[in-house]
Parts: C-alpha cells; structure tokens; sequence
C-alpha cells in the first residue's frame, strides 16, 4: 500500500526553499541592511520546519484514531482567534 504524504509537507518544503533562495540573496546587500531580512527568513524557514513536523506526525495521527482531520481543523481555527 501506497503511503499518503500530507499537504504540509509539500507547503514547508517550498517554504524552506524559499527562504534559503532569499537568504542567499542577501549577502548581496549591505551588511547592515541584510540583517533584518535575515532573521525574517530565518524565522521563515523555522516556520516551515515546525510544518515539516507536523506534517509528518498527521497522518500517523490519523491512522492511529487518535486525531480526526476536521477536529484537528476546527482546533487550529479555534487558536488562530
């Protein structure tokens, strides 16, 4: 059987590559001004990894029972207000 790969993985995965394209970017700024776009990708790519890990643990949550995906939905809906 063929093992399903969550959408949150593909999504980190760009944002990760992202971030690392742009940050190389930067060193073609001055150095002063490249600081605060580089903590921004950095937070970015920190985002993207925290993604990474839950898309990966989801489906493993899913198959156990022990999380439903419209629960898992209306939960991060609920946090986000």
């Amino acid at each position: 059987m063929r093992k399903k790969i969550h959408q949150d993985i593909y999504i980190s995965l760009v944002m990760f590559i992202i971030s690392v394209l742009l940050y190389i970017q930067t060193f073609k700024m001055i150095e002063e001004a490249a600081l605060f776009p580089r903590i921004l990708l950095l937070l970015f790519a920190a985002f993207g990894v925290f993604i990474l890990i839950g898309g990966i643990k989801k489906p493993r949550l899913y198959a156990m029972g022990k999380q439903k995906p419209m629960k898992a939905m209306k939960k991060r809906l609920i946090c986000a207000f």
